[in-house]
C-alpha cells in the first residue's frame, strides 16, 4: 500500500512539474508558410526579445523557446538576457545552419585611392572597428601602418597618443586606442 501511494505521489509531482512551454519563432521571411500556423512569428531577434519582455510583464512565467530559422540573423545591439526574462531557450534550426551576427552589410561605393588603398564615403551613423570583405578581415587606416612583423598589434609607436599627434586628429572622440602598459 505504501509503495502504491509513493508511486502516485511521485507521478503527481512529475505531472505538476511539467511546465508549459511557449514557442516564439524568428525568421527573416515572416510570410514563410512554414510558420503560417504559428502565433508568435517575428522578423528579428530584437522583436522576439521585446515580445518576450512584454509577455513577462503580463506576469506569465512559463518556459519560452525562441526558435531561429535557418540562415543569418543580424543584430544591431547586444542581446541582454536578464533574469526577468525567466526560463528561456534560444534554439537554432539545424546544426550550424543558423548564424547570429553582430554586424551589418555595408553598402558603399569603393574608389581606388592608390594601389593599396580603397576609400568610401559612409554615413555618420556607420560605426565599426572591423571590416570583412568576402569573409576576409581587412586592415583599417591606422597609425603606425600595419606591419606583419611588428609584434603586438602588428606595429607600435611611442608617439601614437602624444599630445602633439592627438591635436592633429580631425575627430579624436571617435578614436580607438590600443595601449599596453
Amino acid at each position: 500500500m505504501k509503495k502504491v501511494l509513493l508511486n502516485i505521489l511521485v507521478a503527481l509531482l512529475l505531472i505538476g512539474c511539467n511546465a508549459k512551454v511557449s514557442d516564439i519563432y524568428v525568421t527573416s521571411d515572416t510570410s514563410n508558410s512554414d510558420y503560417g500556423d504559428k502565433e508568435l512569428v517575428f522578423g528579428s531577434i530584437e522583436e522576439a526579445f521585446q515580445a518576450l519582455a512584454d509577455y513577462r510583464k503580463e506576469g506569465r512565467k512559463n518556459n519560452i523557446n525562441i526558435h531561429l530559422a535557418k540562415g543569418e540573423h543580424r543584430i544591431s545591439t547586444p542581446i541582454r538576457v536578464k533574469p526577468e526574462l525567466g526560463p528561456l531557450k534560444l534554439l537554432g534550426e539545424g546544426s550550424s545552419q543558423t548564424v547570429v551576427k553582430g554586424s551589418f552589410v555595408l553598402q558603399a561605393k569603393w574608389e581606388k585611392y592608390n594601389d593599396n588603398i580603397l576609400v568610401a564615403q559612409l554615413p555618420e551613423d556607420h560605426n565599426f572597428d572591423q571590416l570583412f570583405v568576402n569573409g576576409e578581415q581587412q586592415i583599417l587606416a591606422r597609425y603606425p601602418n600595419y606591419d606583419e612583423d611588428g609584434g603586438h598589434w602588428q606595429g607600435h609607436a611611442a608617439d601614437a597618443i602624444s599630445a602633439e599627434r592627438v591635436k592633429t586628429w580631425a575627430k579624436p572622440e571617435g578614436a580607438i586606442v590600443h595601449a599596453m602598459h
